[in-house]
């Protein structure tokens, strides 16, 4: 018998509790970085920029990026806004017109500050954004689990391929998810440390929702839908409790206190942030709520043939290599709720099952598995791979202090490895393959799946005979496949990222050569055919216009399909007083198409044909 502090009454011990009393727990793997966990605070600075500065030392200027790019080039034009995206003819910047603007703004004032045309003006607010955001996972990964899990969930989601490739490109991905983690540490830290319905916890938390709605648009109502969800599990988790007879309350107020607070929460950054929808839905109504839910740029997407195969293995891809992890601490996490044996200090972990849930609907529904680089898909992607990773996270950590039993930690190591080892051994079109570079792609007996399951295999029976009988050797195994997994996870998350390729020293050269011309009041994109072909004319890269717009960054550009539209443009033209209007023309003309004559052989050659991207 035991004396329950709370309630004073008599609590029975059964003889399965007694049994786990008496067992010498095992040692930890790592004793020395775990009471240092506190200490290594300054290693979470350096995890969260050190390798997204790597990562955008090395980038590449994508489509979406380029269009973000343009997008924030607009904001920063003397001309209203619904001007001037009006009239550019530019279909995917148009769509981007209704799209959260928050980090439109912000790399705005990043190319106002670092130079437009300079790569650190375009990709300063992606670094600053995905670096604030390990930043905040930390400290949520350390309201769910202490200093261990937050050390561990930036270990693992500082080398993330998809984190890496947000610090790349100005799209709302990072952004949205520094907001969003910032809410949910918020309203948890309420929670853990307020007995009232409001705290300055909360307030923080409002206000990050807030610029979460303006970051990410709909992420914030996922946000508040995740909340909801988790404070019903909580209520239900309560009665169920009872039911089995144990008396623990889960926090120092009810569950309907906890909701009125997440009330408080929602209500706050309405009262912050809503302006802007309210403004957009009274002027635009459907067009806008229709472009507001996308969240991106892109049409109609082909259903998958298996949709719950597709969405695991979709969930698979997102935090490879350590998915097999991410079940551990899952399971972990069950356990400790079906047992009763939670850290009452480290409370909310169930939290992550509707995160995971709520943010993989929406993911799926918006064509994630097809569209991986729509900025919807990798937001609602990120949204997902976090909590996937503080999982991952809390599995290692389950390892390390031996709480796993050593078949399942054995299996989960031996998985992240096949699983590095195979997908890094397909080719990148391949529809498990990841976009690796070439120097890490792995080849031979990688190729072959069977290959890799049977080395995994009789590496774990190795493994698993040896350490069978002889505790110091078990232990030393697992701490061996705990840092292979740990050093592939980083190698996986430095070679999948993506890199600057030939398109981006032709258009540094084109960049090179125009920069030397005069200024320019138009530039237009002309793609002039013949006869009926011009609905089979398409636009051109968004790359390439956002570079040449940054040559002439207050010229106003158009897409026109002839020269007498081009030449209509500039005679329309508002020259200076006592001046003319200069215009430049890009002749974009795709192969297979055949090119209209110049009218007027008057026009001065800027610079030689280029070719790019094959066109």
């Amino acid at each position: 018998m035991a004396i329950d502090s709370r309630t004073a009454l008599p609590q029975t011990i059964d003889d399965r509790q007694l049994e786990r009393m008496v067992i010498e727990p095992a040692r930890p793997l790592f004793p020395v970085v775990l009471e240092m966990a506190e200490a290594l605070a300054p290693l979470i600075v350096v995890l969260a920029f050190l390798p997204t500065l790597y990562a955008v030392a090395g980038s590449t200027l994508s489509e979406q990026g380029a269009l973000q790019g343009l997008a924030s080039l607009r904001a920063l034009s003397p001309v209203a806004a619904d001007e001037s995206f009006a009239g550019t003819e530019y279909d995917r910047l148009e769509a981007l017109r209704f799209q959260p603007p928050l980090m439109t703004w912000l790399t705005a004032l990043c190319l106002k500050v670092f130079g437009i045309g300079r790569p650190l003006g375009l990709s300063a607010a992606a670094y600053l954004c995905t670096a604030a955001m390990l930043l905040a996972a930390y400290a949520l990964a350390r309201r769910l689990g202490g200093e261990r899990l937050g050390l561990v969930t930036v270990l693992l989601l500082a080398f993330n391929p998809l984190v890496l490739e947000g610090a790349q490109q100005p799209i709302p991905q990072s952004v949205a998810g520094l907001f969003a983690l910032l809410s949910f540490t918020g309203i948890i830290a309420h929670w853990q440390k307020s007995s009232s319905i409001a705290s300055y916890q909360l307030l923080l938390g409002g206000i990050s929702l807030g610029l979460c709605l303006l970051a990410g648009g709909p992420v914030a109502l996922a946000v508040v839908l995740i909340v909801t969800a988790h404070v019903v599990i909580w209520k239900l988790e309560a009665r169920w409790r009872k039911t089995r007879g144990i008396i623990w309350d889960r926090s120092q107020f009810s569950r309907r206190v906890a909701f009125r607070s997440a009330v408080i929460l929602a209500a706050t950054a309405f009262a912050l942030a809503g302006w802007q929808v309210l403004l957009y839905s009274s002027r635009f109504g459907t067009q806008f709520w229709s472009s507001w839910f996308a969240l991106a740029v892109g049409g109609p997407r082909e259903p998958a043939a298996h949709p719950g195969f597709a969405l695991a293995m979709g969930l698979h891809r997102l935090v490879l290599p350590v998915f097999s992890l991410a079940l551990v601490g899952l399971g972990a996490v069950v356990r400790e709720v079906w047992r009763g044996e939670e850290d009452p200090a480290r409370r909310h972990r169930l939290i992550l099952f509707p995160w995971i849930a709520v943010a993989a609907i929406a993911w799926f529904s918006c064509g994630g598995l097809n569209a991986a680089d729509a900025p919807a898909a990798r937001a609602w992607a990120t949204l997902l791979a976090i909590p996937l990773v503080i999982a991952a996270a809390q599995g290692l950590v389950e390892i390390a202090e031996r709480r796993a039993g050593f078949v399942a930690a054995l299996v989960a190591c031996l998985a992240a490895l096949a699983d590095a080892a195979y997908f890094a051994g397909q080719p990148a079109d391949h529809p498990a393959g990841c976009a690796l570079l070439p120097a890490a792609r792995l080849g031979g007996v990688f190729d072959n799946p069977y290959a890799i399951v049977a080395i995994a295999l009789a590496s774990g029976l190795v493994v698993y005979r040896i350490g069978r009988l002889n505790a110091s050797r078990r232990r030393a195994a697992l701490a061996v496949l705990v840092v292979a997994v740990v050093l592939t996870n980083c190698w996986w998350g430095i070679s999948a990222i993506p890199w600057s390729d030939r398109h981006d020293h032709e258009i540094d050269d084109l960049r090179s050569g125009l920069a030397k011309l005069p200024s320019v009041e138009r530039l237009a994109f002309v793609a002039p055919v013949r006869g009926g072909q011009s609905s089979d004319v398409q636009q051109p890269p968004a790359r390439l216009v956002y570079s040449l717009a940054t040559v002439w960054p207050g010229a106003r550009f158009t897409f026109v399909k002839s020269w007498e539209a081009a030449e209509e443009i500039v005679s329309r033209s508002e020259a200076p007083a006592g001046g003319t209007t200069s215009a430049a023309f890009v002749v974009w003309t795709p192969r297979g198409v055949a090119r209209g004559p110049v009218p007027d052989p008057s026009l001065k050659t800027a610079g030689p044909p280029v070719l790019f991207q094959g066109l």
